[in-house]
């Protein structure tokens, strides 16, 4: 996102806060179409996984663990009762932590990490194409113009 304002990851930081994955999605559509760059990948693939990703990361973290009363040993996720974030009406009142639900946990952040840098990688090489074809063709170049 950075990138596509043509700022630095310094400036991005003080005036950005991290948005949801779809007003993130939103806000680099609107960036592409600024730049006249059509999307390489669907962009609602990567919201859709951004946002498993999200929810899945809020029941990890603002999930309660208990040791649960019928197995020994078997840890139980119960649904926060505080904020449980975007999402988290959906999530079971208690699910057992084990090999499968963390396995799932890590495919569902996985999936979007890949996506992401997919993602990132794409449009960096159009980034690259168009400020070389800015630098190239004086009539795209927009520096000391007013």
């Amino acid at each position: 996102m950075y990138d596509l304002m043509e700022i630095s990851i310094k400036q991005g930081r003080v005036i950005l806060k991290f948005p949801r994955p779809g007003q993130y999605i939103a806000a680099i559509r609107d960036l592409y179409d600024f730049h006249g760059i059509t999307a390489a990948m669907s962009l609602e693939d990567l919201s859709r996984k951004l946002d498993v990703a999200d929810r899945t990361r809020n029941v990890l973290t603002r999930s309660v663990y208990m040791r649960s009363r019928g197995k020994a040993g078997e840890i139980v996720l119960a649904r926060s009762p505080w904020d449980p974030g975007p999402g988290g009406e959906t999530q079971p009142e208690a699910q057992v932590v084990d090999a499968d639900f963390l396995a799932r946990c890590r495919k569902n952040v996985e999936s979007a990490v890949d996506a992401a840098e997919k993602f990132q990688s794409t449009t960096d090489d159009i980034l690259l194409k168009l400020h070389e074809r800015r630098r190239t063709q004086r009539t795209l170049d927009r520096r000391g113009k007013a």
